[in-house]
Order: C-alpha cells, then sequence, then structure tokens
C-alpha cells in the first residue's frame, strides 16, 4: 500500500510505484495489465511501410502442450536462468515467459533472486 513520501514504512512500496509498478484495487485491475502477453506479434522482418512490408503481421501461436512439457522438463529444484531454459528448449522465449507465468500462477513456479526460476516440488 502506498504512503506517505516521508514515512520511512512506506519506502517499499513507494520506491515499487516510482519504478513502474501498477496499482491494482480489483482482479481486472491485474488482468488489464496482463493483457499485453496475450497480444505479442511476430514480425516477418519487413516493417508495413517498407516495399514488400505487410501490415498485417499475425499473432504469436500459443505454446502447444508439447511445448509446455519441455519448458517443464527443463525446470528442477535447482534454480536457473531463464535464458538458459530458452537455450536448452528451443523455443522463443516469448513461449517460454508466457508458460513461466502459467506456471506461477498456478503455484507451480519459484523465482529466486537474480532471475532465476526453479520447480516448486509439491508436498
Amino acid at each position: 500500500m502506498p504512503g506517505s513520501p516521508l514515512d520511512p514504512r512506506c519506502e517499499g512500496t513507494n520506491g515499487l510505484l516510482k519504478d513502474g509498478a501498477t496499482v491494482t484495487t480489483r482482479p481486472d485491475d491485474v488482468l488489464q495489465a496482463l493483457a499485453p502477453l496475450s497480444q505479442v506479434e511476430l514480425f516477418s522482418g519487413h516493417e508495413a511501410d517498407e516495399p514488400g512490408g505487410s501490415a498485417d503481421h499475425g499473432m504469436a501461436p500459443p505454446p502447444s502442450d508439447n511445448d509446455r512439457a519441455r519448458i517443464t522438463d527443463a525446470l528442477g529444484p535447482t534454480p536457473v536462468e531463464i535464458d538458459d531454459i530458452v537455450r536448452h528448449t528451443g523455443l522463443a522465449p516469448s513461449a517460454v515467459y508466457l508458460v513461466l507465468l502459467e506456471l506461477d500462477i498456478a503455484g507451480r513456479l519459484h523465482r529466486h533472486p537474480g532471475g532465476l526460476v526453479s520447480i516448486a516440488m509439491m508436498d
């Protein structure tokens, strides 16, 4: 919760807001903040205003169940860098990040300092 800039107890939340965090008060706020993730576009390498370019770039296809399994299999209890998962699976970074987000929302992903991730071990 944001607070007075004079209150040292509010430094953390006020700092997050200063760094661009989004204030959410309803579930719709979260869905609106995540909406751009579902609108990732694939570009053909040509811009629309270039000769031979196209204004219709299309959407990136969602990861397949096989892609999800490859990413999940690349995770273990030891924290790893997300770039290592991308290299290991050979999948597009957008697909890896989307699956990691799905796992995170489902409570199956642990995020560690330094941007490392690991699979949450079920009790």
